[in-house]
C-alpha cells in the first residue's frame, strides 16, 4: 500500500467536510475519561487515534477536490479500513522493534494527563535565575505570556461539545479576552501555510522515507483557519499545542537557548519534583560541582539522605526529523548520547568510591547508591543496546561493573514517566528506584490538579460572567 491510495479517498471529498469530519471524530477521544476509552464496547469501525491523526493531516495537505458529488459511503470508514487491511509498516524490510518504535513515536498518548502537562510547563515558561529569564524568553517569541496559553486549552476544550455544531467560533469570540486570542492565532494555521511548512519538511529526509510516519504539523497548529472558519481536525492536539509543542518551537534553530534550558530549568525542575515528593524531611540536595584536580564534572544533581544517595543527569534532546524516520545513524547517536550519561554516573560512583569526593559527598554502599538519567523526550528504542553500549564504554574506562549492575543501579527515564510516577504513587525517590510500595501522606503528593486550578484565570463563575456582559447565550 501507498500513501496515495489513502489520498485518493481523502481528494474526493472537499475539505472543509473532511475537516468536519475529522473534528466530530476526535471530540470522543479527549483526555483519560474519553468516552472511547472508557467504554468496554467494541470500536472497530472508528480510527484508532494514530489513524484519525494520519487521515486528519493527510486531509489538510491534499488539495480541494475536484467535481464532488454526494457520496453514499463513509469516506472516513473507507479510510480506516484501507489503513486496517494494509501493511504500511513494510514490516518485511523491517524489525518489531521499529514497528514499535515507529508507532510509539507517533501515537499521541490516549490518556495523557493534561494536569501534568500544564504543571510541567508553568515551571518551565515562568522559571526566573540570574542565568534565564524564561518569562522574557517567551514573551519574545510568542507575544503573550504563558497563561494565555492554559486559559485558550481550558476554553476549548470546555466548550468542545460546540465543536459538533457551528457555535464554536463564536464561542471562541465570546469567551476568549484580547490576551488569549494572541496565543490562539499563534496556534492556527492554514491548509496552505500548513503544506508549504510539511513540504520544507519533508524536502530534508531521505526519499527512502515512510510517508505514513511523517511528522504532524497539527501537533503545533492544532486550529486550521479555512473559509472564515475555524476547525479543529484532531482535538487531543490542543493542550500538546498549548506545552510541549510551545517549547520545540521556542527552542528550534536556538541550540544556545535549548543548552540554558537544560541546564537551568530542567535540572532545577528535577530538583523541585524530587524534593517536593519527599516525605520524612531528610532528604537534602546537592547541585553540579568541579571536583578533584583535573576539575571534573559531577552529576547535574545529586540526592541523598542519611545512607542512600542518587546521581541524576538530565537530557533536554529534542527528536531530529532523521530520527522520527527512523534513521540508522540518527539512531545510533540516540544511543551514543543516552550512554554517555550512564557512563557519567558510572564515573562519579567510582570517583566517590576512591575518595574524590570526599569534600561533597560522603562514601555510600555500592547497594545504596543509584543513578538516573532524565530524558525531556520519551525513548522509545531498545534500551538493552543502550546499556550494552554503556557496558563496553565503561569497560574502556576500566570499570568494574558488570552490564546486569549498571541496569540495576542506574535507570533511563522520560521526563513523563518520573512525574507519572510520583504524582500516581506519591512515593519518594528512593522508593520508586527500589520498586517498594509506594505510600505516602496525601497532604505530600505531588497536587498536579490543584495547581492547575490555581494556573486557569477563569473559572466557571468567570465564564458566566462573560457570557452574560455580552448578552448572548450558546446553546
Amino acid at each position: 500500500m501507498k500513501i496515495k491510495d489513502l489520498d485518493d479517498i481523502i481528494r474526493k471529498v472537499p475539505l472543509s467536510k473532511r475537516l468536519k469530519a475529522c473534528q466530530i471524530e476526535s471530540y470522543d477521544r479527549i483526555g483519560a475519561n474519553s468516552p472511547i476509552i472508557l467504554s468496554n464496547e467494541s470500536h472497530s469501525n472508528r480510527p484508532s487515534n494514530y489513524e484519525l491523526e494520519l487521515i486528519a493531516f493527510r486531509s489538510i495537505i491534499n488539495s480541494p477536490c475536484e467535481n464532488y458529488r454526494e457520496r453514499k459511503s463513509n469516506w472516513l470508514f473507507e479510510a480506516t479500513k484501507l489503513l486496517r487491511n494494509n501493511d504500511f509498516f513494510n514490516a518485511e524490510n523491517i524489525s518489531t522493534d521499529e514497528i514499535f518504535s515507529r508507532i510509539l513515536f507517533l501515537q499521541m498518548e490516549p490518556q495523557i494527563n493534561y494536569n501534568i502537562l500544564y504543571y510541567r510547563y508553568n515551571y518551565f515558561f515562568n522559571f526566573e535565575s540570574e542565568q534565564l529569564d524564561m518569562k522574557e524568553e517567551f514573551f519574545n517569541k510568542f507575544g503573550v505570556n504563558y497563561k494565555s496559553f492554559v486559559n485558550l486549552s481550558f476554553f476549548t476544550l470546555a466548550f468542545a461539545q460546540s465543536l459538533k455544531d457551528d457555535s464554536f467560533n463564536y464561542a471562541l469570540e465570546l469567551i476568549l479576552d484580547d490576551e488569549d486570542k494572541i496565543a490562539l492565532k499563534c496556534i492556527t494555521s492554514t491548509p496552505d501555510k500548513l503544506l508549504e511548512k510539511h513540504e520544507e519538511l519533508v524536502s530534508r529526509l531521505s526519499e527512502s522515507r515512510n510517508e505514513f510516519f511523517d511528522l504532524n504539523l497539527l501537533s503545533q497548529f492544532p486550529i486550521v483557519d479555512y473559509m472564515n472558519q475555524r476547525f479543529i481536525p484532531y482535538i487531543p492536539y490542543i493542550p500538546y499545542a498549548c506545552t510541549r509543542s510551545l517549547m520545540f518551537r521556542l527552542t528550534e534553530n536556538n541550540d544556545a537557548l535549548r543548552q540554558k534550558i537544560g541546564k537551568s530549568v530542567l535540572e532545577n525542575y528535577l530538583e523541585y519534583l524530587v524534593m517536593k515528593s519527599e516525605v520524612t524531611n531528610k532528604f537534602r540536595h546537592i547541585k553540579e560541582f568541579k571536583y578533584s584536580k583535573n576539575n571534573k564534572d559531577s552529576s547535574d544533581l545529586m540526592i541523598h539522605s542519611d545512607d542512600e544517595l542518587i546521581f541524576i543527569e538530565a537530557k533536554l534532546f529534542n527528536q531530529s526529523l532523521k530520527l522520527r524516520s527512523l534513521e540508522v545513524e540518527e539512531i545510533t547517536k540516540s544511543h551514543e548520547r543516552v550512554s554517555d550519561a550512564i557512563v557519567q554516573i558510572l564515573r562519579n560512583i567510582v570517583d566517590m568510591k576512591n575518595g574524590e569526593m570526599n569534600e561533597y559527598l560522603s562514601v555510600f554502599e555500592l547497594n545504596k547508591t543509584y543513578g538516573i538519567v532524565v530524558l525531556y523526550d520519551e525513548f522509545y528504542f531498545n534500551n538493552n543496546e543502550t546499556y550494552q553500549l554503556a557496558y563496553r564504554k565503561s569497560k574502556e574506562k576500566g570499570y568494574d561493573f558488570t552490564k546486569k549492575q549498571i541496569e540495576d543501579m542506574i535507570k533511563i527515564y522520560s521526563l513523563t514517566m518520573l512525574e507519572n510516577n510520583l504524582n500516581i504513587y506519591g512515593g519518594h525517590i528512593f522508593q520508586l528506584l527500589k520498586g517498594l510500595e509506594m505510600k505516602s501522606p496525601v497532604s505530600r503528593l505531588l497536587n498536579f490538579e490543584a495547581v492547575c486550578k490555581s494556573l486557569i484565570s477563569h473559572d466557571e463563575e468567570e465564564i458566566k460572567k462573560r457570557v452574560t456582559k455580552n448578552k448572548v447565550m450558546i446553546k
